[in-house]
């Protein structure tokens, strides 16, 4: 029994071994990382995207949970070569990305094409407010997105109508002020949307770094941190399983 035991571990675990790949984007590959079912047939999909600090081990171990479910995930480093910190990641095309390479997740053979969810985690979860009839995810899961720029005249544009099923997850302690703003972005929402406050959780709870106070200019007091919540973690991750389950 033990060594079946350990032979599953070993299976799981050399899944999330592989390393870093790309698809082809005219100069600039894009760096994925591609987890397949481990049920055979067309499978759901998540696709994750990662905040300004770039791919770390928050986006693999939302693959770990994912796959556990039978989901194919797709990570993609839409940092790596297109910008350095956060004074110049709006010169990023994103959503030409992000449309790039849902279409080359769509082609792959274990991929069932209508059944792909977005995930998106800080600035990831702010680029999804772009995409609902331009990617056209079957879901959206949006994590602490920055709402307070949410509401501003110009991109108050994309809070809107919401044509597939979004889930809006923030942390009521957020230094980016989530706990204040998002909660009046989802007012301004209609359609196939939901959201839910956890108490006590910052930015970044469902990480493993822990960052005390750094300068960002997309925070309303120009500071932030990032701060794992264990606890936080598992109410998102029920939320997250309750939300996909009922948008089958």
């Amino acid at each position: 029994m033990a060594r079946i035991i350990l032979l599953l571990l070993f299976v799981t675990e050399s899944a999330f071994a592989q390393k870093w790949t790309s698809i082809e984007y005219f100069d600039k590959p894009i760096p994925i990382k591609f987890f397949k079912s481990e049920k055979s047939g067309k499978n759901p999909t998540v696709y994750i995207v990662h905040g300004t600090l770039g791919v770390s081990n928050r986006e693999e171990n939302w693959a770990k949970f994912f796959h556990k479910d039978s989901y194919n995930v797709l990570i993609v480093d839409l940092k790596t070569g297109r910008f350095t910190g956060p004074q110049d990641r709006h010169r990023v095309n994103y959503e030409a990305l992000v449309t790039w390479t849902h279409q080359w997740l769509k082609d792959q053979p274990e991929v069932d094409p209508n059944n792909i969810t977005y995930m998106g985690l800080s600035l990831g979860g702010f680029l999804g407010f772009y995409l609902d009839d331009t990617a056209a995810f079957k879901n959206y899961i949006l994590f602490y997105p920055g709402c307070f720029h949410l509401l501003d005249r110009r991109e108050g544009l994309v809070v809107k109508e919401r044509i597939n099923p979004t889930l809006l997850i923030w942390g009521e302690s957020d230094s980016y002020e989530e706990g204040t703003y998002c909660p009046r972005v989802l007012n301004k929402m209609n359609g196939k949307v939901s959201g839910h406050s956890i108490p006590n959780a910052g930015h970044g709870f469902d990480g493993d770094r822990f960052v005390s106070s750094f300068s960002d200019p997309a925070s309303p007091s120009g500071r932030a941190s990032l701060e794992p919540n264990s606890n936080a973690l598992n109410i998102s991750r029920q939320k997250v399983l309750e939300f996909l389950r009922g948008n089958k």
